[in-house]
């Protein structure tokens, strides 16, 4: 398969604008500190108004960021340990839907396209397979546990 050249943070959220992976990628960078609109902005070298912008299409998108209410009444963001998870379960739900939707393609007549639908098939059910596997085994070690649990 052909590699296209794009920026890590990019390829890790995929579905993002590069300015919300860039913020995502900063506040991990940081975590378990948090920023302003204003200090992100600074350190991305990107006006306000598209973090702004860019962070609303984050929590929009429901990608897990934490909002926190400074003691000096700025109001802070601020990394989310499940966030690259979020990426992992996102990526099971695309697959899932996918094979269902190949799933409900008709036979066509065409031995050649039918042939490459039940490969695509096939490679989406062993796809998932394994991810349901992971996810049993990341569940039995209560690794997801430790992340919603993990003290702020």
């Amino acid at each position: 398969m052909k590699t296209i050249n794009i920026k890590d943070q990019n390829v890790a959220r995929r579905g993002l604008s590069s300015i919300s992976s860039s913020i995502l990628c900063l506040l991990y960078e940081i975590y378990p500190g948090a920023l302003t609109i204003s200090q992100i902005s600074k350190k991305l070298n990107v006006r306000e108004s598209s973090i702004k912008s860019s962070i609303r299409k984050i929590i929009a998108s429901g990608v897990p960021l934490e909002k926190i209410n400074d003691t000096d009444a700025q109001l802070k963001f601020k990394s989310n340990p499940s966030e690259p998870i979020y990426w992992i379960i996102k990526e099971k739900q695309s697959a899932i839907k996918m094979l269902e939707i190949i799933s409900d393609i008709p036979e066509n007549g065409n031995s050649h396209a039918n042939g490459k639908r039940d490969i695509n098939n096939r490679i989406y059910k062993e796809y998932i397979s394994t991810l349901n596997e992971l996810f049993d085994k990341w569940t039995s070690l209560r690794l997801f546990d430790q992340l919603d649990n993990e003290k702020h």
